[in-house]
This record gives C-alpha cells, structure tokens and sequence, in this order.
C-alpha cells in the first residue's frame, strides 16, 4: 500500500500558508477549506478538486459551481464537474467568513482568482503555485484527508454514511475513494497550537 503523511502532519503546512498574509490569495482559500474539512458536523465539502474550485461562483449564473455565501450551500453542477454528477454540500460560516477576509472585505465573482483579480483557469498551474507554497501534492492531502476520515468514521454509530457523504461530495464513490486515497500513515507530528488556538478545535477532533 502506498504512503502517506498523517493529516495532522500536512496540516502544520497547511495552517502555516494559510496565516501568511503574503500568499497567494487563492491558494489561503484552498488551505482555508482543507482546514475547515474536518469539521465534518459542519462542512460537508471534504476536499475538492482543482477543476471544482476553479469552476465556482459567488453569484450564481446557471452554468457554473457555486456557492452561495448566504445559505452556506455548495452546488456542484453536472457540467461543471469531472464525475459529471450534480452535487449539493454545505460550508462552515468561518469558511465564508475566511474568504472575506482573504480578499479584503468583498468577495470576487469566482471563488478563485489571481492575486491580480483574474478568474483561474489554468488547473496545472495552481497546482504547481499550491505545491510550492503548501509542500505537497493536492493528491496527497486528498488522500491523508480520505485516510483520516476513514479512521475518525470507524467509532462513529452513523460513519458509514458520513463516510459516503463527504467521498461522494469530493466526487467519488465510497468503494473508489477507499481504494484511491486510502494510505498507509508515515509516523506524525503533533498539530501547531496556532491551529487550535485560532479555530478552537481540539486535537481530538482533529
């Protein structure tokens, strides 16, 4: 079985980017989300694609993915998405709130934009921008992010479905995410208490 860091591990990165200021903006939204992921009573959104992310609105035009900032809601539209099925999911209002934040008050018509305000389009080269900023690989935080959840949703009564939900929401079926993303766990670090002391989430939950 392949590798992977520990969540908590990637996190320290990830939680790191996200504070600094200087990064690329649409990059900070992509850590906020992965932050905000794991509260899973919360935020139903796991951890999307680039392709996703890149195709969503906050103002809804009829064709695109969007996220309507007032209701929390995420739509993912069946042409505007690679598995080409329409799903709905929620956000965390610190999400919303964070993207506000991130660029300054008013957020852009697309949730993800240049630091000079142009839509993103280029998929392989916000990875790149994502990879030199975070230290890794969008896949490997799906997958640490897949692992994780499959070990929280075991000693949970209603998990399975949990499970499905949010594999489902990320854009596949439990059977392929399982067999995808789930990895074998590299030894961890502990979380950075910045992470918990600016979302007041436990280590326990994390």
């Amino acid at each position: 079985m392949r590798t992977v860091e520990e969540l908590e591990t990637i996190m320290r990165s990830i939680v790191q980017t996200y504070n600094n200021n200087d990064a690329m903006k649409a990059v900070r939204v992509m850590c906020l989300m992965i932050m905000e992921a794991i509260n899973i009573e919360e935020m139903t959104t796991g951890v999307l694609r680039f392709s996703d992310l890149t195709r969503m609105t906050m103002t809804d035009d009829g064709v695109h993915n969007y996220l309507n900032p007032e209701t929390r809601q995420i739509t993912c539209r069946k042409w505007s998405t690679k598995n080409k099925k329409e799903r709905e999911m929620r956000v965390s209002q610190r999400f919303v709130d964070g993207i506000y934040e991130i660029y300054g008050g008013c957020a852009p018509e697309r949730l993800l934009v240049t630091d000079e305000g142009l839509p993103w389009t280029n998929t392989c080269k916000l990875s790149t921008e994502f990879r030199k900023n975070v230290g890794y690989l969008m896949m490997d935080v799906r997958s640490s992010f897949t692992t994780y959840l499959d070990k929280v949703c075991e000693t949970d009564s209603n998990g399975l479905e949990k499970l499905r939900e949010i594999c489902h929401n990320q854009g596949h079926r439990l059977s392929t995410a399982l067999t995808t993303y789930r990895r074998k766990i590299v030894p961890k670090l502990r979380i950075p208490e910045m992470y918990k002391d600016k979302h007041e989430i436990g280590e326990e939950n994390v």
